[in-house]
């Protein structure tokens, strides 16, 4: 293939733009956010994206995280920040993590963290576009990865080139270029990068396939074939995904409060592929959780429902429960448990699924935002003089509300509540799950 013959060149603006081009449409003056961690990978994006934007009038902002998780990151950022404003002339910020991560899957706890700090700093400065530097080699290591725990075609396609997550398009140009092109690309431009301390630990799993690789390679497995394998797959994840689309679309009433209504008869006479998939994407955008629950629980739900069995159930955080002859799907009030102080003019990210923010007159007393619960909700009726919520009761102790102490102030999403509470705090609430019900973005790489 033509890789192989330029794999040791240097990585031209024309070519980026042919990379690009099919990952948009994007602004006639286009304003892109590129996560940049000091690594060749990143460096080279941010050389090249800022030319590609530099070309259309616009404009690119680096991110560099501190995850916090060794001393002395903080300072290792800073100096990414510093080679990529004097050196490069590229703007840059350093969003710092909001604490150590440790214990159990330390790679998976700093990847959510840099994807929730990027994403909310994008949605806060009216960012579309978020870059990341993934290259063949990660798409090849991701594969093969997920071929080990045994995923389905969903995990097997392993990286899409343009995925959503909190209203962020997530571009990855790189899929399909070696991580060799990339370095060279940074050594031409006279530019220098770091090396992760982390990508040689063997303790993590990535790293013990990396280092398998060259074996892989003598066997004819070679990172591009295994890219190319999940190029394919992921054809099928594509017509899959139009599948679901079209499910949701007719049996699935999603509420803005974020909880949705399932019409099971529909459901039954979708075919089982097609709907168990579908049922996963419910649990993941009500849950506001990264992936799918394990399949086996899936698919005993999957048969409750498909029985009629009417008794509530639980799963991936979700309550799931008969409602006026069809299928409620809201939050499990017992897997909220975030507390977050809040304070004028703040806006936050309240348990990966909701927006909140404070406007309001300043307030001696402490704030925080917090599940309803049933000791909440039981305030809120005997203070509003109502006899029932205007939306079942499951759904009402997960919401968000504003609290004072022991007192609830403010309920945004309760009709004929909202008024009756100390209408002290103007508090807005907007359902905005972590991932989208459906990737409407997604695209093959």
């Amino acid at each position: 293939m033509s890789e192989v013959s330029i794999s040791n060149q240097a990585l031209s603006v024309h070519e980026f733009r042919t990379l690009m081009d099919p990952l948009g449409p994007f602004e006639a003056t286009p304003f892109l956010a590129v996560a940049t961690s000091g690594g060749a990978d990143s460096i080279a994006l941010c050389i090249l994206a800022d030319r590609w934007a530099r070309a259309r009038r616009g404009k690119i902002i680096a991110l560099v995280v501190d995850h916090r998780l060794r001393k002395g990151s903080y300072a290792e950022a800073q100096r990414v920040k510093s080679q990529l404003e004097n050196d490069l002339g590229i703007t840059a910020r350093v969003l710092r993590g909001y604490k150590s991560s440790s214990g159990a899957n330390v790679q998976a706890k700093a990847r959510a963290m840099r994807y929730r700090l990027m994403c909310d700093w994008c949605v806060r400065y009216g960012i579309l576009h978020l870059l990341l530097g993934h290259h063949r080699e990660d798409q090849a290591e991701t594969f093969l990865l997920r071929l080990i725990r045994g995923s389905g075609v969903e995990g097997l396609a392993a990286m899409s080139s343009v995925s959503e997550l909190m209203g962020v398009r997530i571009l990855r140009p790189f899929l399909t270029t070696s991580k060799l092109r990339l370095k060279t690309t940074v050594t031409d431009a006279r530019q220098l990068w770091l090396e992760d301390p982390s990508n040689a630990d063997r303790k993590f799993s990535r790293v013990r396939i990396r280092q398998l690789s060259h074996l892989l390679e003598e066997e004819g497995l070679e990172s591009i074939r295994i890219t190319n394998t999940a190029y394919h797959i992921g054809r099928a994840r594509d017509t899959l995904e139009d599948s679901q689309a079209d499910l949701l679309a007719r049996a699935l009433t999603l509420n803005a409060a974020g909880y949705g209504i399932l019409n099971t008869q529909l459901f039954k006479q979708a075919r089982r592929e097609t709907a168990l998939r579908a049922l996963a994407r419910v649990l993941i955008c009500i849950s506001g959780r990264d992936h799918s629950p394990r399949f086996v629980r899936l698919e005993r739900l999957y048969t409750a429902i498909m029985k009629g069995q009417g008794h509530p159930r639980t799963l991936h955080g979700c309550r799931l429960a008969g409602y006026q002859g069809e299928l409620l799907v809201c939050r499990e009030v017992a897997a909220v448990c975030q507390t977050l102080p809040i304070e004028n003019g703040q806006e936050l990210i309240w348990d990966r699924r909701y927006r909140v923010s404070l406007v309001s007159p300043v307030c001696d007393s402490t704030l925080y935002v917090a599940k309803l619960g049933r000791i909440g909700l039981r305030q809120i009726i005997k203070e509003a003089g109502i006899n029932r919520p205007s939306m079942p009761s499951a759904v009402c102790v997960s919401l968000p509300a504003l609290w004072c102490g022991e007192g609830v102030l403010a309920v945004p999403y309760l009709r004929g509540v909202k008024e009756h509470l100390r209408p002290m705090e103007k508090f807005n609430v907007t359902f905005r799950p972590f991932q989208p019900m459906m990737s409407r973005f997604y695209t093959l790489a």
